[in-house]
């Protein structure tokens, strides 16, 4: 960027020149715009720079978001897992139970 400001200053301040009609005033016009130009697009970089800078944080950011999401998907799937498997072994402990009390346990009916 400093490049094409610098080849435009001097683009600007040789055209005056070779016309013929520049003056010491004139050229030093033509310079201080360049450097006005120059300066700007240097602030504009570092803006950009910055932004960028903002940018990949976030990024790295939403990464680290994205990883502690599947972490806590994977631990959900795990609880899960061992609630349903908690569940069928308390069913299939009831129905023991109840099994064996019918065995030993028959009722007699009223007469």
């Amino acid at each position: 960027m400093y490049k094409i400001f610098k080849a435009t200053a001097i683009f600007a301040v040789s055209a005056t020149l070779l016309g013929g009609c520049a003056t010491v005033e004139s050229v030093k016009l033509a310079q201080s715009t360049a450097d006005q130009a120059l300066a700007l697009a240097q602030s504009a970089k570092a803006a950009a720079q910055q932004a960028q800078s903002t940018a990949d944080q976030g990024v790295a950011s939403a990464r680290q978001a994205q990883g502690t999401a599947d972490q806590g998907v994977a631990a959900a799937k795990v609880a899960d897992d061992k609630a349903q498997a908690a569940g069928d072994l308390g069913a299939k402990n009831e129905k023991t139970f109840w099994e064996h009390h019918e065995t030993h346990h028959r009722h007699r009916k009223p007469r």
